[in-house]
């Protein structure tokens, strides 16, 4: 197999680290982003593993799906649901409520085209992943009632306004902020940053130390702090989120309503470390 991937973003990073694998595979002929297939590839290869770079579920390289050459499109998660995957959506994002905005997805994909899509590696295998979980692994993880920070938030709040999008995502996440804010307002030890950069210890610090974890939705439905906030221990509160297919499905470790009872999925937590430990069969298992 061809190896197109290039060591240029952190998903491809990810990829890379089994390159002898794919080049070893018989399955497929070529390997290769969907933002770097020409049609030159796209007329010599037969059988194309794609691989689409994107935060979100929804499916944007749909007319590259549809030829016969490609094979299989990889995502870091999607919706199996044939209808979600039809209906309209705000910029591409499934998740962005209609509000004038909307579009038809084209071309309309059908059950066949569904079909081809398989969950590959997520935000859990990226690069930046690696300091969190070897640090939570030898660490003693506190119970939630031990924990001294009642909510931890850092992220961006602010995205391009120009886009409808955007500047929804924007007004969600500053309406998840001033619930954090009201929260402190009465007493609670909520940390709350801004478009502030941390240290990769400073983070994981204050992450084994939070108790909740409030993760609203940013260009895609899941992202990093999902992740980290169920390795550390957190509960991670996020907005509802349809049947999307990812490996390992952290939906269960979820919780979309408040509760000052809940506690974290710990099993969770250990079938996100063995995920991360088995990557290569995730590979293996693609490729076969």
């Amino acid at each position: 197999m061809k190896v197109f991937l290039k060591d240029d973003n952190p998903l491809s990073e990810a990829y890379l680290r089994y390159k002898d694998m794919f080049e070893k595979s018989n399955k497929y002929d070529c390997v290769i982003l969907n933002r770097n297939l020409n049609e030159k590839i796209l007329s010599e290869y037969k059988n194309i593993l794609l691989i689409e770079k994107l935060d979100g579920a929804a499916i944007w390289c749909r007319k590259l799906l549809k030829h016969p050459n490609v094979k299989t499109l990889l995502k870091m998660y999607h919706y199996p649901d044939l209808h979600i995957n039809n209906r309209l959506s705000v910029c591409g994002r499934l998740f962005v409520p209609y509000d004038g905005n909307e579009k038809p997805q084209e071309p309309e994909l059908t059950a066949e085209d569904i079909s081809k899509v398989r969950p590959g590696l997520n935000f859990l295998h990226l690069k930046r992943m690696n300091d969190v979980i070897t640090t939570t692994k030898a660490s003693i993880i506190k119970p939630i009632d031990d924990r001294s920070i009642y909510s931890f938030f850092a992220g961006t709040t602010s995205y391009k306004e120009d886009d409808p999008s955007g500047k929804w995502i924007t007004a969600h996440r500053c309406m998840y902020i001033d619930t954090l804010k009201d929260m402190k307002k009465s007493g609670k030890n909520v940390i709350i940053s801004e478009n502030v950069s941390y240290s990769s210890d400073e983070y994981i610090k204050i992450m084994l130390d939070s108790m909740f974890i409030f993760s609203p939705f940013g260009w895609g439905e899941f992202c990093y702090r999902d992740y980290e906030a169920i390795l550390c221990g957190c509960v991670l509160i996020k907005p509802i989120i349809e049947n999307i297919t990812h490996v390992p499905n952290i939906r269960k470790a979820m919780n979309f309503e408040f509760n000052d009872s809940l506690v974290p999925d710990l099993e969770m937590r250990d079938i996100l470390i063995q995920s991360k430990e088995n990557e290569k069969q995730i590979i293996k298992n693609i490729l076969e």
